[in-house]
């Protein structure tokens, strides 16, 4: 599959997750999620954050959860759907590699 088209099929991915996430009832700590992707017990999560703190916190992030141990793995803060196309790219990146055994978790990090 070329870049390309694996960009614009993550961005479809994304962006569908995007518009699904107003069917997801907020938690009692003012968030939802939706599953953009799942590698094993890894899942690539679009979430929307509904009130922050600051304006320079992003109201979405998309992470990289760990199903097994229930455990967020890795985070980005995106401003769009853009950022958050190319931090689902970065993260889904990620979960294949841990699925298949390869490389360590990264920290926590705000993209935008």
């Amino acid at each position: 599959m070329s870049d390309a088209t694996n960009r614009r099929s993550v961005e479809t991915l994304v962006t569908q997750a995007y518009l699904q996430l107003v069917l997801v009832s907020w938690d009692e700590n003012g968030s939802r999620a939706i599953s953009v992707a799942k590698y094993g017990t890894y899942e690539i999560r679009l979430l929307e954050v509904m009130s922050a703190d600051s304006a320079e916190i992003p109201h979405l992030w998309v992470e990289l959860y760990a199903n097994d141990v229930q455990v967020s793995i890795d985070a980005c803060g995106c401003d769009d759907i853009e950022a958050a196309t190319m931090a689902a790219e970065h993260v889904m990146s990620q979960a294949r590699q841990l699925e298949q055994g390869e490389g360590e978790p990264a920290a926590r990090r705000v993209a935008q």
